[in-house]
């Protein structure tokens, strides 16, 4: 199935018009969205009060965020993309993306991977700003025993933004911010695998930040960062925002994961072997697993607070069929492989920069990706010893423990590595190796007062005081701060062709390295005597050692304006070129020209060896940047073409870790079935005795398999190139998809039942209401599909372009089909797993 295209089509530049799409649009559409859903919230519930009944409009808030998170999207350009797919064309990616090179290109829609990789990390520096803020204040209430400066709901609200913020900046700043920039680059890429997923990802996390700052004009978070239940189920609407923000992280995260995932399976450079896959680029594919398998159960974790909050379901309120542990086991499922997510980038930036300063080859350089591999598959095990105190099966505990103890042995290959690469190295003390030898100094202590709370006995002394607290930043701030800063000092040269001053950064260094350990390792002795974390005021006994943290907390903030101030007066007021390759490194990143031009490459790089031969005789180069000396062929606005065998691997490897993400998802919901069906008492799994309609659930099944089996021709004749009559199937499997939807709204509205009523009612409602969620976005895709073939038949041709290759709709069409084929299949089987689990078990 091959349609012969011109591959000097231009790709699709748009005209010039008076309105342009950006962040003023943007916020104009999130504010018209609020105001809409606010408006259908309040409607739904029946009155415009604000005060109906429960003392507060959870409905409308929700719908309002939503509404608003879709207006800021249509704002900034998105809905241009799925317009132009229900019409059955392939948009291109816009050329205007590299047609500007002024500030403004970083306020609108981007598909350039660098542009999105600078906004993730110029928004993340400002909210981690706003994270540091509220640490202030905390210190600050913290100086007096009393905690005078606010009472005791304001402060919870200040620790739990502070938190929250946090997590959610620093899971995103790091692979967002340098993960998008520099893969591409680093595996002789001109693209991440799907720029419009890179891009979206960026808005979606941004709207998730400004979500939960507005928690503080709604009520705030009552509950800490991790919004446990029943406290959260009991807050005020502010706690809305909590749910809202995190979903939306949720959703940002598994994208990044899947785009970066498949960015490196799919489009390295020839030559790039994964023995020569740098080690950054390791850490992102590690991290990028856990990323798309742990951040959908943070989604349905949210997605089902959201519904305890709004429509009255119970599946984290233990007095009606529910349980609070339940919260616990979903959240710290994705809570601990966060950690991981966090760390795991960290340890790639200190082994890609090591080397370059040491002037040595990465030491064990296996051994460090075995490492990182296990450690994100052992992540998956050890989520529950964060339920030593509450109530775990007393049976589990061991198995837990040791998972814990066990995960130090790949976490201690990676320190290995680095400290085989120190070994009598001619290190070369610049601030970026500064900031990475700090890195491991922190990270060892976090480690190794880890281990504390891996032990049943001494984490019963230990949980929920002010050492988990210091533990904590020694592992999170102590760690991937540190590596932040390194990575900074070592690659924004390359970002923005222009240096830093070195003494100013060295005094960043160091006022902030003394000042973070004069901080937190006194926090280890709050918590060991017994000061627990969360309080605003304390014993006098304690008030020493805290306004000793405070004070040196105050001299971190410092030193965050030292770091602000060299960033400001080296970027913008006093501007020097720095070299292309000021620190001598091999990697590919550093062969390019200085800042990077807008497609990477004039042609595609063929890697002839390591990027880490440092000091090794006659080591070849890292790569032949012009391979044939002529450079790949320009479209119409001089965009370079790549080769367009790899796109269809490109959308089927992207097709298949969308599902498995979906699959993680409901997995959450299976769990939650068994977990509340086994601690049923006195009936309260399903005190309604409800009973759902088994004809319609029956109904629903075979129009699925039905669907199924007509998508299954359909892909019979797209692999034996016979085009003829998939058109018709695939209309009659777009019935079969709305009649499935419109059989699910059936069924929830002929139940006759409030959520409330148990948890089983509480599992089907969320599950139903999801899978509806996911077959609406399916039955899009299939409309696409069909719309897409319909326009082949009457002889409309165009040019798609993904990934920065180029290639003819119809080979575009049959492995957008291929990726679907798999995702229908999921769909299929969860279908079926709904059906036996919720209408025959019950």
């Amino acid at each position: 199935m091959t349609e012969t295209v011109s591959l000097t089509s231009p790709i699709q530049k748009p005209p010039r018009r008076f309105w342009r799409f950006g962040v003023g649009s943007g916020l104009l559409g999130a504010f018209v969205g609020f105001v809409l859903g606010q408006v259908i919230g309040r409607t739904i519930s029946g009155s415009w009060d604000p005060v109906n009944g429960t003392d507060q409009q959870d409905l409308a808030l929700v719908l309002g965020y939503v509404f608003g998170v879709i207006g800021w999207l249509c704002g900034l350009g998105f809905a241009r993309y799925p317009i132009r797919r229900l019409r059955g064309q392939e948009p291109g990616l816009f050329a205007d993306d590299h047609s500007e090179d002024g500030a403004s290109r970083f306020f609108r829609l981007s598909t350039d991977h660098k542009v999105v990789g600078i906004q993730y990390i110029v928004g993340g520096l400002a909210t981690f700003l706003i994270g540091g803020l509220n640490a202030m204040l905390i210190r600050y209430q913290l100086l007096s025993p009393t905690g005078t400066a606010w009472n005791p709901n304001e402060y919870l609200t200040i620790v739990s933004l502070h938190g929250s913020v946090m997590v959610m900046t620093m899971s995103a700043l790091i692979l967002g911010g340098f993960g998008n920039y520099l893969v591409p680059l680093m595996i002789g890429s001109r693209r991440t695998a799907f720029p419009r997923i890179q891009a979206l990802s960026f808005s979606l996390f941004i709207s998730a930040v400004l979500v939960i700052i507005t928690s503080v004009f709604v009520g705030g978070i009552p509950t800490g960062w991790t919004g446990y239940s029943p406290l959260g189920l009991e807050a005020r609407v502010g706690m809305d925002s909590y749910y809202v923000a995190f979903a939306l992280v949720a959703i940002a995260l598994t994208l990044v994961g899947i785009d970066l995932m498949v960015t490196i399976i799919s489009l390295r450079a020839p030559g790039m072997s994964w023995k020569r896959l740098p080690i950054f680029v390791w850490s992102v594919l590690a991290t990028t697993v856990m990323m798309a398998l742990a951040s959908p159960m943070l989604l349905a974790t949210g997605y089902m607070g959201l519904l305890d909050r709004t429509v009255d379901t119970v599946n984290f309120v233990a007095p009606m069929g529910g349980s609070a542990f339940l919260y616990e086991n979903l959240f710290w499922f994705f809570g601990h492989p966060e950690v991981y997510i966090l760390a795991i980038p960290g340890f790639g930036i200190i082994l890609e920069i090591i080397p370059v300063f040491t002037r040595r080859t990465l030491w064990g350089y296996g051994l460090a990706v075995v490492g990182m591999l296990g450690i994100a598959f052992m992540s998956f095990t050890v989520w529950q010893h964060h339920l030593f105190v509450s109530g775990i099966n007393s049976d589990l505990r061991p198995f837990y423990s040791l998972s814990t103890e066990l995960i130090s042995i790949p976490t201690s290959f990676v320190f290995l590595a680095a400290f085989g690469t120190l070994w009598k190295g001619k290190i070369r003390f610049s601030v970026p190796m500064l900031f990475s030898l700090a890195f491991i100094s922190n990270f060892i202590i976090g480690g190794a007062t880890g281990i504390f709370l891996s032990d049943v006995p001494s984490n019963a002394t230990t949980h929920g005081s002010y050492f988990v607290m210091a533990h904590f930043h020694f592992t999170m701030m102590g760690g991937l701060v540190f590596a932040m800063f390194a990575a900074i000092y070592y690659w924004l040269p390359k970002m923005t062709g222009l240096r830093f001053r070195e003494g100013a950064a060295k005094w960043h260094f160091w006022t902030l390295f003394i000042a973070f350990n004069s901080t937190f390792l006194p926090l280890f002795v709050l918590g060991a005597r017994g000061m627990p974390r969360r309080v605003s005021s304390y014993d006098p006994t304690f008030v020493f050692l805290n306004r000793w943290a405070s004070i040196s907390a105050f001299c971190i903030f410092a030193s965050m304006l030292i770091f602000m101030a060299n960033f400001v007066w080296s970027q913008f007021l006093r501007r020097e070129r720095a070299d292309a390759n000021p620190w001598d490194s091999r990697g590919l990143e550093w062969q390019v020209a200085t800042p990077v031009p807008a497609h990477n490459f004039s042609e595609i790089p063929v890697v002839l060896s390591a990027p880490y031969e440092y000091g090794v005789p006659g080591a070849e180069p890292v790569a032949n940047l012009a391979p044939t000396g002529t450079p790949d062929p320009v479209d119409g606005d001089g965009n370079p073409i790549e080769n367009p065998d790899r796109t269809p691997g490109v959308l089927l490897a992207g097709g298949r870790i969308f599902s498995l993400s979906v699959m993680f998802f409901f997995a959450a919901f299976v769990f939650s079935f068994f977990y509340l069906r086994s601690i049923d008492s006195n009936g309260l799994w399903n005190k309604g005795h409800l009973e759902p309609n088994r004809g319609i659930s029956t109904a629903i099944l075979l129009a699925v398999l039905v669907g199924l089996a007509a998508f299954g021709m359909v892909m019979h004749r797209i692999r034996k190139a016979d085009e003829r009559g998939w058109h018709g199937l695939g209309i009659g499997a777009v019935a079969l998809g709305g009649i499935t939807i419109l059989l699910q709204i059936v069924q929830l509205a002929s139940l006759g039942f409030q959520p409330s009523a148990g948890g089983y009612a509480s599992v089907l409602v969320g599950w139903t209401a999801a899978m509806i969620a996911v077959e609406v976005g399916a039955l899009y895709w299939l409309i696409t599909l069909v719309a897409g073939q319909a326009r082949l038949r009457h002889g409309i041709h165009s040019v798609a372009q993904e990934s920065g290759v180029v290639l003819t709709s119809t080979e575009h069409l049959a492995a957008s089909a291929q990726a679907y084929w798999g995702l229908n299949r999921m769909v299929a089987g969860v279908i079926v797993l709904a059906y036996v689990l919720l209408a025959l078990v019950r």
